[in-house]
């Protein structure tokens, strides 16, 4: 069996454990041997590789919207046989499948989902100020508790990585959710904008009322370093997507339950707001014995637990057993099990297509350095209604 190419930018922290486990049950299972191509843009690099029709056998991309333009330009391996193969229609989730999909064809594999929707929380801080996390019913409710915290305390109210325009766009989507709903956000995301133009507004108000607890320094923090400094400070919250948990847990005497906390996000209690990774094969080269024996371990029960346990994310298979999981891990599989719907993300690509979702990251950046609420709900407006 000859060696398979991997592309991905899991180049440290909790993607390089993951992506290490996954290509370990790899080498172990398929005899075969994979080389590693990182990039720290996978989706410009690939779409180069493919217009100079030198492309890797497989790479990581989100699924859902972020895979029309691949469509568009046929692009991707039909992978339904491998579905079929293994079984995986009746063990997958069915929005793993559907954002795999394209009409009677699967054309990615899904390998983690992710929650967005995370309230974490100092435990001592937050019961020095006398709040309860789980308490507050909706965004403007978190702004109350937010002003108790910093009346109560020294602390500072939120920590957030503001240094790039993805988590500001995840936070509004998180609070337009969280205030009004996931049949408005999906009608928002939709296009249906302009009804919902109030609503678009709102949240953006909420989201600079929150920024008035968020300390300047957050301005420099990426989505690395934000989580560390949560953890190192006095701050009361931290508002990230799961994969925030392994700075969490690799830090000493910091450990669930007694030192730091998790709620749903206000207002978004029974929700799963839910971002993906999942692999892609480039129809051009032909499928391989190594290609289908890495697609395999991808969908498998052994390759979704190398992975996900290390990553913070749980698996998209349904039958994978929780014992390999952090205690967190189990309580966010539960909480997807019985969630009430499961709202694809935009801020992370599943649920807007690549061109929108560029112009929505420059929107967000100029967001962060005017808080025009004015200007950037015209902006989400022209985008989104287009």
């Amino acid at each position: 069996m000859r060696s398979i190419e991997v592309m991905h930018d899991w180049e440290d922290g909790d993607g390089r454990a993951a992506i290490d486990g996954l290509l370990d049950v790899y080498r172990r299972n398929s005899g075969g041997s994979a080389d590693e191509r990182t990039a720290d843009s996978v989706r410009l690099s690939a779409k180069t590789g493919l217009l100079r029709e030198d492309p890797p056998d497989v790479w990581f991309d989100w699924p859902g919207k972020n895979l029309e333009p691949y469509l568009e330009a046929d692009v991707l391996a039909d992978l339904t046989d491998v579905w079929q193969e293994h079984d995986l229609e009746s063990r997958y989730i069915s929005g793993a499948r559907d954002v795999a999909r394209d009409e009677d064809r699967y054309v990615a594999l899904p390998m983690n989902i992710h929650r967005l929707n995370n309230l974490f929380y100092d435990v001592e801080t937050v019961e020095s100020a006398g709040v309860d996390p789980s308490d507050a019913g909706s965004p403007r409710e978190f702004l109350e508790v937010l002003e108790q915290v910093v009346d109560a305390t020294d602390a500072v109210g939120l920590i957030q990585p503001w240094k790039n325009p993805v988590p500001v766009l995840q936070l509004w989507e998180t609070t337009l959710i969280g205030e009004f709903g996931a049949d408005t956000y999906r009608s928002i995301v939709d296009g249906d904008v302009r009804a919902n133009r109030g609503q678009i507004e709102e949240a953006l108000e909420l989201v600079r009322g929150i920024a008035d607890f968020v300390p300047e320094r957050s301005l420099f923090l990426d989505i690395a370093e934000a989580p560390v400094e949560f953890v190192s400070s006095n701050a009361a919250f931290y508002v990230q997507g799961d994969w925030s948990t392994s700075v969490f847990n690799a830090a000493e005497d910091f450990s669930f339950r007694a030192d730091w906390g998790h709620a749903a996000f206000p207002g978004t209690e029974g929700l799963y707001q839910m971002n993906m990774d999942a692999t892609l094969v480039p129809k051009m080269i032909g499928r391989t014995d190594a290609m289908d024996a890495f697609l395999a371990t991808v969908g498998s029960v052994e390759g979704q637990v190398a992975f996900n346990a290390q990553k913070g994310s749980i698996p998209p298979r349904t039958d994978v057993p929780d014992d390999e999981f952090s205690p967190f891990q189990r309580m966010q599989m539960d909480a997807f099990e019985h969630s009430r719907s499961q709202p694809a993300s935009v801020a992370h690509g599943l649920a807007v297509r690549p061109d929108r979702y560029i112009e929505l990251l420059t929107t967000f950046v100029s967001f962060t350095e005017t808080w025009d609420v004015d200007a950037t709900t015209r902006a989400v407006v022209d985008v989104l209604g287009n």
